[in-house]
């Protein structure tokens, strides 16, 4: 169950016991990036094929 969904703390980020909203921020966060990275290379690719 997630608590303290009400601030981002990074006492609560470091905390490892128990999952907390600043550990799925982060993780959308860092997916995100991979995401764009990952469509700027494809693109990238894309065009110098044709």
């Amino acid at each position: 169950m997630l608590n303290d969904i009400d601030f981002f703390s990074l006492q609560d980020l470091f905390d490892t016991r128990e999952l907390h909203h600043e550990h799925i921020v982060v993780a959308l966060f860092f997916c995100g990036i991979v995401a764009a990275a990952i469509a700027l290379i494809w693109e990238r690719q894309r065009r110098i094929e044709y």
